[in-house]
C-alpha cells in the first residue's frame, strides 16, 4: 500500500523539523472508502498502524473521505497525497509525495 511505503519517510520529516515548528499528520482511509463497500478504519487499527510504523505525528482517519473530497475533489486518487500548509492553515504546496526540504524549511513557522 502507498501510505506504507511513505509511512517511513513522513515520520523521518516531522521528527527532524518538529523541533522548529513542523508538525506532519498522517490522514488515513484504508478500509474506509464507503463509496466502495470499505468499512471505517477504527481506533485499533489506526493505533496498530501507528506502532507498525513507529510514529510520533497525529494520525487521523477521514472514513467516508469527507476532509479528502474537500481537499481534492471527488476523485480520491491517486493515494497518498501530501499538502504543505503554513501556519495561518494557508496551502503552499499540494502533490503525491513530500515537498523537497527547501519547501519546507522556507514555510517553518
Amino acid at each position: 500500500m502507498p501510505c506504507n511505503n511513505d509511512a517511513p519517510d513522513v515520520a523521518a520529516t516531522h521528527n527532524e523539523y518538529e523541533s522548529r515548528g513542523f508538525v506532519a499528520m498522517t490522514m488515513l482511509i484504508e478500509g474506509g472508502n464507503v463509496h466502495l463497500g470499505g468499512t471505517p478504519p477504527s481506533q485499533e487499527w489506526l493505533e496498530a498502524w501507528v506502532d507498525r510504523h513507529g510514529i510520533t505525528h497525529p494520525v487521523l482517519a477521514d472514513p467516508d473521505w469527507t476532509i479528502n473530497q474537500h481537499f481534492w475533489g471527488e476523485n480520491p486518487y491517486p493515494v497518498p497525497r501530501t499538502m504543505l500548509i503554513k501556519p495561518g492553515m494557508e496551502i503552499v504546496w499540494k502533490g503525491n509525495s513530500l515537498p523537497g526540504t527547501n519547501m519546507i524549511e522556507e514555510n517553518l513557522p
